[in-house]
C-alpha cells in the first residue's frame, strides 16, 4: 500500500518540525521519526 501526503500536509509537517526544533534541539527530528514510524505501521 502506498500512502500519499498532500502538499498542504507536507508543508504543515515542515513547519511543525521547525517549531519543535525551536522548542528543543532534536525534538522536531523525533517528531518526524514518529510520523515515519506511524506511516510504516499503517502500510
Amino acid at each position: 500500500m502506498n500512502l500519499k501526503v498532500s502538499s498542504f500536509a507536507e508543508e504543515d509537517l515542515k513547519e511543525s518540525i521547525g517549531y519543535y526544533n525551536e522548542q528543543q534541539e532534536g525534538l522536531g527530528d523525533d517528531f518526524v521519526e514518529s510520523i515515519i514510524n506511524t506511516f510504516e505501521h499503517i502500510k
